[in-house]
């Protein structure tokens, strides 16, 4: 049983895999700084590419390689030096340490699992499983590279509290994360399993996701999950919240989360005081037509750093002053990692817009797209920059493998 409680959040070291598909492939096999395997031959994820100028109100395209960890190995139990301890399930991988990705195929897996109790999914193809050695309370999340879903590839994860199907805490088709209290067990169980069609065909294939953990004080709320920023979203942001507090980057409270995973048709713009967790606003937000999914204007799926580009751009930011342009009043934005640098010389800036207005989002299904800038709507714009302005954090999210694996907030 977990019976120490964390004195401070445990480093989420970001690789998130992308839930929204991109379709850019990934480059050859590498070495990371600590010796690890990198595999990403044949591999697909979004990708940033922050290698030029911009400028403008436009954004950038793809280009940094994920590293993916090959965990396609079998477990020996005959490898095992200490005898006292655990020995690893049959058919399991023990992962000690996190964040960790698998990154393997469900084919030739183990067939433990058919149905669970937190979903009435057919899930009897093959599965991966996982045991994870938990580090403290805190959050457990999970999330698939669905751009790796070709070819009838069809992998969702399952977390689990034992190796039970009744034991399931929560499942996703894109991600997954669970709560684990300082009572709770010090291990849980992650299974990437085969989805069964309807037609009797199996969804095993190769798939790519990434585990990490979240640890907080027990008596400790992550203050934007509680303003209704997705969970695997909110924990990535405070870790770079904190990593960017310790550089004094910021002596405001207030801080902006952009979850660009998201349709344009929802809010996925919220603005919070972390000090006292209070809602300052929330919002939807444009990005940039370059970034636009060919299958649904809804949706953002490649970003850049690119002048031309017409993307939006991932990562920290930082609001500076305010000026008065083609938009009206607007804020200019100094990019704080590689996949921004360029935001200010690009005029990638938060303005006000027609085609964000909520109306524009009920008769059309999204919102109008910009050359790359988080626009707004114009009823509104004014008040929000004068909350935001003036030196506060933004922070842009997408699961692009290649961003977080390189953010120096997330890693």
């Amino acid at each position: 049983m977990i019976k120490r409680s964390l004195a401070s959040v445990v480093a989420l070291l970001a690789c998130t895999a992308a839930l929204a598909a991109c379709g850019t492939e990934l480059d050859t096999a590498a070495e990371t700084e600590t010796g690890e395997l990198v595999d990403t031959d044949g591999l697909e994820a979004a990708v940033v590419d922050d290698n030029s100028a911009d400028t403008g109100d436009e954004d950038h395209p793809p280009a940094h390689d994920p590293d993916f960890v090959d965990d396609d190995v079998a477990f020996d139990e005959g490898d095992i030096e200490n005898a006292d301890a655990p020995v690893c399930p049959p058919g399991t991988v023990c992962i000690e340490n996190l964040p960790f990705r698998a990154v393997t195929t469900t084919v030739g897996g183990t067939d433990r699992f058919d149905r669970y109790n937190c979903s009435s999914a057919n899930e009897s193809g093959r599965e991966r499983i996982y045991r994870i050695a938990l580090p403290g309370p805190g959050t457990l999340t999970v999330t698939l590279d669905s751009t790796l879903e070709t070819g009838g590839t069809d992998v969702d994860v399952h977390i689990l509290s034992s190796l039970s199907a009744d034991a399931c805490l929560a499942r996703g088709d894109r991600t997954a994360s669970a709560a684990f209290d300082a009572d709770a067990a010090d291990v849980a169980f992650v299974v990437f399993d085969s989805f069964q069609r309807s037609t009797g065909d199996d969804g095993a294939g190769r798939f790519s996701g990434l585990i990490t953990f979240q640890g907080l004080p027990s008596s400790e709320r992550n203050p934007l999950i509680a303003a209704g920023v997705p969970p695997a979203v909110a924990e990535l942001a405070m870790l770079a919240w904190d990593r960017a507090e310790e550089q004094d980057l910021t002596d405001s409270p207030v801080f902006t989360v952009i979850d660009f995973s998201k349709p344009s048709s929802e809010r996925r713009l919220w603005t919070v005081d972390v000090d006292t967790g209070a809602l300052l606003a929330s919002h939807r937000v444009s990005h940039g037509i370059g970034s636009n999914s060919a299958n649904d204007p809804a949706r953002a799926t490649s970003f850049s750093n690119v002048e031309g580009s017409n993307k939006s751009s991932l990562g920290l930011s930082r609001t500076a002053e305010t000026y008065r342009g083609k938009h009206g009043y607007s804020l200019r934005l100094d990019g704080l990692e590689g996949s921004n640098s360029r935001m200010r010389e690009r005029a990638v800036v938060v303005h006000g817009a027609s085609y964000a207005e909520d109306s524009f989002a009920s008769n059309n299904g999204y919102l109008g797209r910009s050359n790359g800038c988080p626009a707004i709507a114009a009823s509104r714009s004014t008040a929000f920059i004068d909350i935001i302005k003036g030196g506060t954090l933004i922070f842009s999210y997408f699961p692009s493998a290649s961003w977080l694996d390189a953010s120096p907030f997330l890693n």
